[in-house]
């Protein structure tokens, strides 16, 4: 498979119509997450698939706009990372006796979008937010339940959470409904 920056300058040729020609004059076919297909400008015949390029390529051979959105992603995760909630040592000791109440709530302070999580009604964690957290979500619900035990039977969330399953499939809709079940057992 030839690199995202060089299949523009590479020749190629059709096995079907026997066109012949630069990379930079292929069509593009069916999208996916990682690649994108080649076609022949000609007939339309696939003629393989081109990755799209990785951080490191980008900053090695993209445009000076692309590098810079690459560093630009690049620290978001970074910060990203470390707003993350990793360890029960992060929570407070909450004195209560019988079940807390948690619930996660998506804010925005500063105008970044937060995740934020409640015991009762008092913000314990909070943390930069992304599409689609639903794994994330999972992954703070089991921290809670080992620092908080018995005392946490599910984390609530609003009946409207846009970042949480953007536009994932039901499988992971049900994913956490099934754990969110887990947790009262």
């Amino acid at each position: 498979m030839t690199g995202y920056y060089k299949y523009k300058t590479e020749t190629y040729e059709c096995d079907k119509c026997l066109w012949k020609g630069q990379g930079e004059r292929l069509t593009m076919g069916d999208a996916f997450n990682e690649l994108f297909e080649i076609h022949c400008p000609n007939c339309g015949n696939k003629l393989g698939y081109i990755l799209y390029p990785t951080f490191d390529e980008v900053l090695e051979f993209g445009s000076e706009d692309e590098k810079k959105q690459v560093r630009e992603r690049i620290a978001y995760a970074d910060k990203l990372e470390k707003s993350e909630l990793k360890s029960v040592s992060q929570l407070p000791e909450i004195d209560k006796e019988g079940e807390i109440k948690f619930y996660l709530k998506e804010k925005k302070f500063k105008r970044k979008d937060h995740l934020v999580v409640y015991a009762d009604d008092k913000e314990i964690w909070r943390e930069l937010m992304f599409f689609e957290y639903y794994e994330r979500y999972i992954e703070i619900a089991k921290i809670l339940k080992q620092k908080y035990d018995s005392r946490m039977t599910d984390l609530l969330i609003d009946d409207f959470v846009p970042w949480m399953y953007g536009d994932c499939s039901l499988g992971e809709i049900y994913r956490v409904e099934d754990f969110r079940e887990s947790l009262r057992k």
